[in-house]
């Protein structure tokens, strides 16, 4: 059932205590600011429907959003997108990624002029 505007009140209303009663009396001010700005952000989010339904739904209570992170606030294309990102700087800093992703070149073509080799690298 669709919250009525005293609804929203209220549960705007039960956000608000729960971050103060657990970032400003234990936190700085700082800690409860951006916890606050990260939560309405993430409520007004067109691109994360499903924060805002969690939390109007009751899925995630008030005394919860405090304690949230950034990417469990955050929607599922945005922490896949994250986990991408992730996955790739893992890779790049594995020594052999050029190679694997055909940056690098192996070939006989040239000769190696220290080694005389012609098993050379290039990009």
């Amino acid at each position: 059932k669709p919250l009525g505007s005293a609804g929203v009140a209220s549960l705007a209303a039960e956000i608000e205590k729960a971050l103060h009663t657990q970032l400003r009396r234990t936190g700085t001010d700082s800690d409860y600011k951006s916890q606050a700005r990260s939560i309405i952000f993430n409520l007004k989010d067109q691109s994360n429907p499903m924060f805002g339904y969690k939390v109007v739904s009751g899925a995630l209570r008030p005394k919860d959003l405090p304690g949230l992170t950034a990417e469990e606030m955050a929607s599922d294309a945005r922490n896949a997108e994250r986990a991408k990102m992730r996955k790739e700087a893992s890779e790049a800093r594995e020594s052999d990624w050029a190679l694997r992703h055909g940056q690098m070149r192996i070939t006989g073509m040239f000769t190696c002029g220290k080694c005389k080799g012609n098993k050379t690298t290039y990009y």
